[in-house]
């Protein structure tokens, strides 16, 4: 394994060899696809802010083999009312997307988050009977994968349904849930694999590198097996903070989920530099510690951290399905407003003025290690 002393020295003069190398017309550092192309393609999460910037959409398509649509394919802005079907910012995209060549992963069919609440709910507030609901379930996902059919052929059925902590039950209390039970989640599968036989359906979610979400996951999925549903992968979302959780828990999981014959995604990396807060939490003082930039240490652990995860998933790269980073500069991480907002942060490989950091310096190494 590398130390540390090549992240002090070796690191920073790539990182100012490729800064300086950037033109308008081309990107010129290594791409993060070629590099990985032996072992797992590389994606990130995409929306229109990207498309419309060129300098954006060209470090995508430089350093990726396959895009996730980040909001545009959600429920609540596919079809925000019964039959109202509104594709035209997904359409864009996925449009954007194939037309240079990369692979469009469909990300979600249900969520408790951006789904209308018409589906769930009558004009007065109260739930559906659970028959309306599972028929407003069926109809969705067959108009979304029939209207993408074409150029979408991978999916996040359902995302975010187990719960959270110590909690008696496995299952988030969601809307969703409260009208329909477990139904709901076996319905969105069969339909989806109704809809589209040849399609991979995937279950996504956060917390799963860790206890207790990685055995619920798992009995998730015997469940919805035993029940006649066809799962074929999982999504870690993998949202991690710079010192946690440690390497051998995601390696755990990564291992767990692959015995079950999933494929694995890591589907929306990041690495936050800050330790995790309550959401909504006010902004303090030792928030605002990295508004003008990283510290020269704290920029050595995320490329340490990063090397480290990135030698985790060579090392299980026979089950690494895809590797996709969760937007595509830290100007546009959801993280500089989440869980406290306004909070700067710093947790990917492409600084604000898309610049390559350190930390893609030391990924860009480990790829040229054997697995």
């Amino acid at each position: 394994m590398k130390q540390m002393y090549l992240l002090t020295f070796i690191f920073p003069v790539l990182w100012t060899a490729f800064a300086t190398s950037l033109t308008a017309a081309e990107r010129s550092e290594m791409s993060l696809a070629q590099a990985f192309e032996r072992f797992f393609p590389i994606g990130m999460g995409i929306g229109p802010q990207d498309l419309n910037r060129p300098k954006v959409w060209q470090l995508v398509q430089h350093h990726c083999r396959q895009v996730t649509i980040e909001n545009h394919l959600k429920p609540s802005l596919v079809q925000p009312a019964p039959g109202l079907w509104t594709f035209e910012r997904g359409d864009e995209l996925v449009k954007a997307a194939r037309q240079a060549g990369l692979r469009v992963h469909g990300h979600t069919l249900l969520w408790h988050r951006q789904s209308p609440e018409w589906m769930v709910k009558d004009s007065d507030g109260r739930y559906l009977p659970a028959e309306v609901v599972l028929g407003h379930i069926r109809d969705h996902i067959q108009g979304v994968m029939g209207h993408y059919a074409r150029d979408i052929h991978s999916w996040d059925v359902v995302n975010e349904v187990l719960a959270d902590g110590p909690s008696p039950s496995d299952y988030r209390q969601s809307d969703w849930y409260q009208a329909a039970g477990f139904d709901y989640i076996l319905t969105a599968f069969l339909a989806a694999a109704e809809a589209q036989p040849q399609a991979l359906l995937f279950y996504n979610d956060y917390g799963l590198e860790t206890e207790p979400k990685r055995s619920r996951a798992l009995r998730l999925i015997e469940r919805l097996r035993a029940a006649g549903a066809r799962v074929d992968g999982i999504g870690i979302q993998a949202h991690l903070q710079i010192g946690s959780p440690p390497i051998e828990e995601i390696g755990e999981s990564i291992r767990a989920f692959a015995a079950a014959g999933l494929k694995v995604h890591i589907s929306e990396l990041d690495v936050s530099v800050h330790p995790w807060r309550r959401v909504g939490s006010e902004l303090l003082d030792e928030d605002r510690r990295y508004e003008e930039g990283l510290t020269h240490e704290t920029e050595q652990r995320l490329a340490q951290r990063y090397a480290d995860l990135f030698r985790l998933f060579m090392e299980h790269h026979q089950h690494i399905w895809a590797v996709t980073f969760w937007n595509t500069h830290d100007g546009r991480s959801w993280l500089n407003n989440f869980p406290v907002r306004s909070r700067v942060d710093h947790p990917l490989l492409f600084d604000r003025q898309l610049r390559p950091k350190q930390a893609f310096s030391a990924v860009i190494e480990v790829s040229a290690e054997s697995p």
